[in-house]
């Protein structure tokens, strides 16, 4: 799943969504981070399922895999998907650990 996502191979993004619900946290990880190298619009919506994730670290990790995607896909102009990231990072990362990324979000959709 690493390898994939690290040669950005965008024939394996059907792949990586559905390991983005593995039963293993490092899977699904992995496979979120590798979905926002790539770059597809068509991920954001799984990206943002991931990020709201229980566990600490992979809200974490899935948080950042959001804003990575959210870069993307605003360079290429894909400025609906940019927003829903935005909007969604914006209106769920309240807590004192994780407002930051809420505050880049906001600063990103100002």
């Amino acid at each position: 799943v690493q390898a994939i996502g690290v040669l950005g191979d965008e024939k394996s993004v059907d792949g990586l969504k559905k390991a983005a619900c593995d039963s293993d946290r490092e899977i699904r990880i992995t496979a979120v981070l590798g979905l926002a190298r790539i770059g597809d619009a068509g991920s954001a919506d799984v990206l943002i399922k991931a990020s709201d994730a229980k566990d600490a670290w992979e809200r974490i990790k899935t948080g950042e895999a959001c804003l990575e995607l959210a870069e993307k896909l605003a360079a290429a102009g894909k400025k609906a998907a940019v927003n829903k990231i935005y909007t969604h990072l914006k209106n769920t990362r309240k807590d004192a650990g994780e407002s930051y990324v809420g505050d880049i979000a906001a600063k990103a959709l100002a």
